[in-house]
């Protein structure tokens, strides 16, 4: 699918920037985000909410929930 054929070109660029990147699966996202493997988009757009304190879109909460994500993997 397209994310097998994107996934090398982003880690190409975050290498070049010297940075890391770590693969997670949906359900383990949900899991760490609302407390349920298959929560819905809803309850991750309010997982981000909390986050960040502000009304934020679908895209921009899987943004901040795969980075929120991240910081706790590298701690």
């Amino acid at each position: 699918g397209p994310c097998k054929m994107v996934a090398p070109v982003l880690e190409e660029i975050a290498a070049e920037h010297g940075m890391e990147t770590l693969p997670v699966h949906t359900a383990t996202l949900k899991k760490a985000s609302t407390g349920d493997g298959r929560g819905s988009k809803e309850a991750m757009v309010r997982a981000a909410k909390r986050i960040v304190g502000r009304k934020v879109g679908e895209d921009e909460a899987d943004a901040i929930l795969m980075a929120a994500w991240a910081a706790e993997q590298v701690r």
